[in-house]
């Protein structure tokens, strides 16, 4: 790394590192077990496998591919309760990603009602649109509502459910992971006195921040936050 502006480079981060608890207790996340495993499994031979092991059928270099456009998409899930009750009823947080820009939003929600849960959507949307970003296409959980299909359709955009019981075909899961971890760094830093029930007034800069540390996916050179809201007054 080369010394860049305000003389960022390796040996001063090395100096001014912030040993801090609060990014430990939110980004602290063990490695996967078994990810790059060096043991060799054992496998069962199939049964065609043994029909002719003196003439094996010779390896075909078939290719399949499928392009998948992602432009203009959303993926929106919520989280799970808040252990505190906002002084205004929300006990839970939606969370939205658009993935051009890579930019994650939070709303709070009461509840996971349906009429809640098309009033805070309808929030994030509006934001969202008041940025300047195109959307066409949302994707989400399968249990949404027939009227929530209805105002996605209203606001002029095609929705697509995952599969049941896998929730892993929802990006938004990892983004609510990213989220949660970030704003749990940010509740560990708070002053003891600071009312617990308004933690829903955290949100604003929990978001801000994440997406200045997030590289927009169509510009790699600029942050989620700038791909949105243009450049970060540092002032």
């Amino acid at each position: 790394m080369q010394h860049g502006q305000g003389g960022l480079s390796v040996k001063a981060v090395n100096k001014h590192y912030p040993d801090s608890n609060e990014t430990q207790q939110g980004h602290m996340q063990a490695q996967r077990q078994g990810v790059r495993s060096s043991k060799l499994k054992a496998r069962a031979a199939k049964p065609e496998e043994t029909k002719d092991q003196n003439n094996p059928e010779p390896k075909q270099n078939d290719v399949f591919m499928k392009i998948i456009d992602m432009k203009d998409t959303i993926y929106t899930d919520q989280t799970g309760q808040f252990p505190h009750m906002l002084s205004k009823g929300n006990r839970y947080i939606m969370v939205a990603i658009h993935i051009d820009s890579n930019y994650i939003a939070m709303e709070a929600m009461k509840n996971r009602t349906e009429g809640q849960m098309m009033e805070t959507y309808q929030n994030i949307v509006d934001r969202l649109k008041r940025a300047g970003l195109t959307m066409s296409k949302h994707i989400l959980d399968n249990e949404a509502s027939v009227e929530f299909k209805k105002l996605i359709q209203a606001n002029g955009m095609e929705y697509e459910l995952v599969p049941p019981g896998d929730h892993r075909r929802n990006i938004v899961e990892r983004a609510i992971q990213t989220a949660k971890a970030h704003f749990i760094a940010i509740m560990g830093g708070i002053s003891a006195s600071f009312p617990i029930h308004l933690w829903c007034r955290l949100l604003p800069q929990a978001e801000h921040t994440l997406n200045l540390l997030r590289q927009s996916n169509v510009a790699p050179k600029v942050s989620a936050y700038a791909h949105v809201h243009g450049n970060h007054n540092f002032m």
